[in-house]
């Protein structure tokens, strides 16, 4: 069982995922249930789990449920060639990626 210390509050926590590891969305799912973060960024190999014809699809649409944002960057995207990313994922730029990071206090969980 995964314990939080802010579970039940809002927080401005921010998970990074940059590898393709499907275990990393379960863990996303366990947090954001708790209400413990609210948004996703996923980079590099990381974006293959937000297209449409992922089999990961489950997994993202339960945390979408529970609250969560995702976020892509455009160069990612581009990079390996992907078209279609699942409805409501937020494509960003790396000038996007700065602001959210450096805007308010938050934690950071990188994956």
């Amino acid at each position: 069982m995964l314990f939080s210390p802010f579970e039940g509050k809002k927080m401005n926590e921010i998970i990074i995922i940059s590898k393709l590891k499907p275990s990393t969305l379960s863990l996303v799912n366990q947090l954001a249930e708790r209400r413990c973060i609210s948004e996703a960024i996923l980079l590099s190999e990381a974006v293959y789990m937000l297209t449409i014809q992922g089999k990961h699809l489950d997994e993202i649409k339960k945390a979408v449920k529970f609250g969560v944002t995702f976020f892509v960057l455009s160069e990612d995207i581009e990079k390996r060639g992907i078209i279609k990313l699942l409805h409501g994922v937020t494509v960003i730029d790396y000038s996007n990626l700065v602001d959210m990071l450096l805007e308010k206090p938050k934690r950071i969980i990188n994956l």
